[in-house]
């Protein structure tokens, strides 16, 4: 998949040299412009103009906080806005989340290890290996699936954007989902949907039940559809979410009519082989 030249990667870069896109987003700040993140940088593309730098730099990697113009960041493995002008930086290389601030224009830590050295044997409640992340703003946390400096484990865990604590997103949880690939939440955040290993989860906030969903479609003759490797879920409209599972193609999940179709290029992955 190409955008401005550059493609959009389904598993991540982990050369920054790179001219490969890990992640694209909406930019919630400036509306019309997109976010994306490519090598240790994130940049802007505005319509008509050519894409700028706003914080990192696309080839030099760092642990480094203050001006986002010299700050620099290891491998950005997701981003999201968490308010207007404030964005959430999940850097896998240094345990760690970021976050930058577009009003002050400076980058600061919210939580993680955030270091160059080894995860800690303390025990302590942090975590270390960030790969995905969701914000609940009606709630004012983070959930983010990480491994937990506590349990010694990848584990769904959450994070008060007040305090910053951690803490396990729930017991119940451990050892129920692992190898998360991608978080969406809903709109009334009472749903945390998560691609893993397994398949695709619904992860109920309130009793933390979490069911596996099944799916019908043109993938198969009888039983369930595979949905496939979940990469960057995305809400197409209510009820209906969009996932890249290759570089190709993406799968359009109707959650009310527990169907899945395939799309390669913009058409149905049927019509294309």
């Amino acid at each position: 998949m190409d955008f401005d030249g550059l493609k959009v990667a389904d598993e991540f870069s982990r050369d920054i040299s790179s001219p490969v896109i890990n992640v694209l987003r909406e930019d919630e700040s400036q509306p019309g412009s997109t976010l994306y993140t490519q090598g240790a940088a994130i940049l802007r593309s505005a319509p008509g103009g050519p894409a700028t730098v706003i914080a990192g730099n696309v080839k030099d990697k760092g642990l480094v906080n203050g001006d986002a113009s010299n700050a620099r960041f290891g491998i950005i493995f997701d981003f999201l806005f968490y308010e207007p002008r404030r964005i959430a930086i999940v850097d896998y290389h240094y345990g760690c989340i970021r976050g930058l601030d577009l009003e002050a224009n400076a980058v600061s830590n919210i939580a993680g290890i955030c270091s160059t050295e080894p995860v800690s044997s303390s025990g302590l409640p942090s975590f270390a290996i960030p790969t995905r992340i969701v914000y609940l703003k009606r709630q004012s946390y983070f959930i983010v699936y990480a491994y937990s400096t506590q349990t010694f484990s990848f584990q769904l865990l959450k994070i008060d954007s007040a305090t910053r604590s951690v803490s396990l997103l729930n017991d119940s949880l451990t050892g129920r989902i692992s190898k998360v690939r991608s978080l969406l939440v809903d709109q009334s955040e009472t749903v945390l949907y998560v691609g893993y290993s397994g398949g695709l989860a619904k992860v109920d906030l309130h009793s933390f039940e979490a069911i596996d969903l099944t799916f019908h479609g043109p993938a198969v003759q009888n039983g369930p559809a595979a949905v496939g490797t979940l990469n960057y879920m995305r809400w197409l409209v209510d009820g209906v979410i969009i996932v890249a599972v290759t570089e190709e193609a993406v799968a359009v999940i109707d959650l009310g009519l527990e169907e899945v179709d395939f799309l390669c290029n913009g058409k149905l992955c049927s019509q294309v082989m």
